[in-house]
């Protein structure tokens, strides 16, 4: 299993989070997911693999997922208060949308 370390509360729901095995540290408000992305891009291929989420000093995960799995998923907090699982998509950045402003 790929331990990914739940750190601090850094801003209101938003965590530290660091993954020793590729030696990546982040801040999000889905660590587990987030660290899923970061260990896809460095190490595809290990999609079967189990990864945990960890908080400081716990042996056993909180929760867990598949690589694949978790890196295509990321939280959804809509404005009515159910958070539920939703599919990631990567935010595209578009320099047009800067000269309008």
């Amino acid at each position: 299993m790929i331990r990914v370390e739940k750190g601090a509360e850094v801003a209101p729901g938003i965590f530290a989070f660091h993954v020793p095995l590729i030696g990546f540290s982040g801040k999000s408000s889905a660590p587990l997911s987030d660290a899923c992305r970061a260990i896809k891009r460095r190490n595809d291929g290990m999609g079967e693999c189990l990864v945990g989420l960890f908080r400081e000093g716990h042996d056993e995960p909180d929760m867990t997922v598949t690589l694949d799995v978790g890196a295509e998923l990321t939280t959804a907090e809509p404005s009515h208060g159910r958070i539920a699982f939703r599919k990631y998509r990567k935010y595209r950045f578009s320099a047009a949308a800067l000269e309008k402003k």
